[in-house]
């Protein structure tokens, strides 16, 4: 066997394509009932594909098995992925929780399991830039006083960047003062949302000014993170890529990893060996009654990149 892939979705089938194409021994594996990928066996709601699946040309049926798990080791107390969530939740109240991932999913859960669990070890790969939500409850007034305006959003919608309801700052970085970089940076954080990272046009295609938002990020982070090592693990001096990109949007957050029960593992250092009936095995075996996995949408599947 020269490749094993693992789910049988967008990327899965476009995968099997490109080993038929290059002469390898492959095998397809996916726990869901059919092809297809997300729609076929999770809780989230996906409309269905408009291009076609090469689902004929490239059977995977025949080359794995569908409707079937990966089985090799053994999972710690209960696991539970985010896709498949039970409808009447799980308690996580005094439990010793396992969070695989940092990703959207990740981070939101993060925040409202926090609070709750006895402890929290969370496994990161690559920390997230997380933007603050700005999240705000609309109340009926506000709601009435906004539909008659929904015409005129969403024919100003279509002239924006990505569709939202506003624009970066239509000046760049460079072109700015310094006094002028400070305060539009602030302003627009306090905006919440997207928006906090819009004060400048060319953050996306202009390292400095790349570099002088993720500073900016990095200082708001920092100061609510009061371990130095954690605050490394987080919002490190280095940055791990450029910002601005699919950023996830958050509450509590950063304030979930001063709380003396959690732990953060890097799993650059300490990578994943093993799932026990004990916990899960890095440097050493970590002991968990419940673990908690994700892996969502990626924002374009690879045969539309």
């Amino acid at each position: 066997l020269d490749v094993l892939i693992v789910g049988a979705g967008f990327s899965g089938l476009y995968q099997l394509q490109i080993c038929r194409k290059l002469g390898y021994n492959y095998k397809v594996f996916d726990d869901a009932a059919d092809i297809g990928g997300y729609g076929t066996g999770t809780v989230i709601q996906v409309p269905e594909s408009t291009a076609p699946l090469p689902s004929t040309r490239f059977p995977p049926k025949s080359s794995g098995k569908i409707g079937t798990g990966l089985r090799g080791g053994e999972v710690p107390g209960f696991c539970h992925h985010t896709g498949r969530w039970p409808e009447e939740g799980v308690d996580v109240k005094g439990k010793r929780v396992a969070v695989v991932g940092t990703g959207a999913t990740g981070v939101q859960v993060i925040q409202e399991i926090g609070p709750e669990v006895g402890h929290l070890t969370v496994f990161q790969r690559t920390p997230n830039f997380c933007l603050p939500m700005g999240q705000a409850k609309l109340d009926v007034k506000t709601q009435t006083k906004q539909k008659p305006l929904y015409p005129t959003y969403f024919r100003f919608r279509i002239q924006t960047v990505a569709g939202f309801l506003y624009n970066p700052y239509p000046k760049d970085y460079t072109s700015s003062t310094p006094e002028e970089r400070i305060l539009r940076q602030e302003e627009y954080w306090a905006r919440g949302g997207f928006q906090s990272i819009g004060a400048f046009n060319d953050t996306r295609i202009n390292q400095e000014s790349n570099d002088a938002l993720y500073a900016f990020w990095r200082s708001k982070v920092r100061a609510r993170i009061r371990d130095p090592k954690m605050q490394e693990k987080l919002a490190p001096m280095v940055p791990p890529h450029p910002i601005g990109g699919r950023a996830s949007l958050e509450q509590t957050y950063y304030e979930v990893f001063n709380q003396d029960n959690v732990d953060l593992i890097d799993l650059n250092e300490n990578p994943i060996a093993e799932f026990t009936s004990k916990g899960i095995v890095t440097g050493m075996e970590r002991s968990t009654s419940l673990m908690l996995s994700f892996s969502l949408l990626d924002g374009m599947v690879s045969l539309g990149r």
